[in-house]
Order: C-alpha cells, then sequence, then structure tokens
C-alpha cells in the first residue's frame, strides 16, 4: 500500500479543526493508503519532516499559519514531496485578505468596499453603519469584532494588520 502523510496542526487556534479534519480523512483513505499522521508545529515541523525517508503522498489538513501561509508548501516544493494544497505562492496571496480582494477586484469578482492602512478600497464608497473588523492573516474565526463608524476606525491599534468591510 502506498504511503499518505496525514499532516495537521499540533498547536495554535485552528487545532481542533485541524485534528478533525485529520480524522475525517483518515477515515474515507484508510483502505487505499498506509496512512502515517503527523501533528506539526512550533519550530521543529521541519525536522519531524526532515525525518521522513519514504515516498508518499502528503495530504495536509493544517488551518492557518505555517499550514496556509505557504511556508510548509515551500518546504515540500522544494523537497519535490508530493502534497494535496495550492502551490506556495498561492496561498501566500491568499493569506492574505488585503491581497485576496485585490485579486478579485482584478479579476471583476464582486467584493464588498473594504479599508486597509486607512484606505478605502472599492468604488462603492463609505456606507452602512460600521465595520466588521478581522485579522490580515488566519482564519475568519477568530479576532473578529464589529465596529461602527470611522471615528472607532481610527482609533484602532494595529490598523495595518486588520482589515474592515463596510457593513
Amino acid at each position: 500500500m502506498k504511503e499518505l502523510y496525514l499532516l495537521s496542526n499540533r498547536e495554535g487556534k485552528e487545532v481542533e479543526a485541524s485534528r478533525s479534519s485529520a480524522k475525517d480523512i483518515k477515515a474515507v483513505l484508510c483502505h487505499e493508503f498506509n496512512i502515517v499522521t503527523l501533528e506539526l508545529g512550533g519550530r521543529s515541523w521541519v525536522s519531524q519532516l526532515n525525518e521522513i525517508k519514504k515516498k508518499g503522498l502528503y495530504f495536509l489538513t493544517t488551518h492557518g499559519g505555517f499550514g496556509e501561509n505557504g511556508s510548509l508548501q515551500s518546504y515540500l516544493e522544494a523537497s519535490r514531496k508530493t502534497y494535496t494544497f495550492s502551490q506556495s505562492a498561492t496561498c501566500g496571496i491568499l493569506a492574505n485578505k488585503h491581497f485576496t480582494k485585490l485579486v478579485y477586484k482584478s479579476l471583476e469578482i464582486k467584493t464588498p468596499d473594504w479599508c486597509f492602512d486607512k484606505k478605502l478600497f472599492g468604488s462603492h464608497g463609505l456606507s452602512g453603519e460600521g465595520f466588521v473588523e478581522k485579522p490580515i492573516q488566519g482564519g475568519s474565526k477568530f479576532g473578529i469584532n464589529r465596529i461602527f463608524g470611522e471615528t472607532a476606525l481610527s482609533k484602532k491599534n494595529g490598523y495595518n494588520r486588520k482589515i474592515y468591510s463596510w457593513i
């Protein structure tokens, strides 16, 4: 049977989502592959992967951080490993909500107006009752806040690490 390395998070905000995804994938593919489950995390994830000597398919169920921002994908590409996920360059863009919205806009895909680094992006102007604030990177389950009006927006700390969409 062919080896399948099932990679998930060992730590972080989205560890439970990662473990749940890994469990589901394992249940579906256990009859077709010899599944080796690896929980990656911290600075040791590269060392963990360097220890693997057999060829196989790397199935990523990592959520957030190095598992989604292109770091893990870059390592796998440089190591000439076959893996399931988008390429590292794509991950690097999609991990950043502002860059993703710019790509959508360039492709004429409708996306709500947004603010980033104290600049408005979009064509509809400022309207609505306030903003939804999200971290610029990472999942959309954590760090979401609703704030009201431009005054509240201009007083927020860490403005350039957040993205704001009008509601």
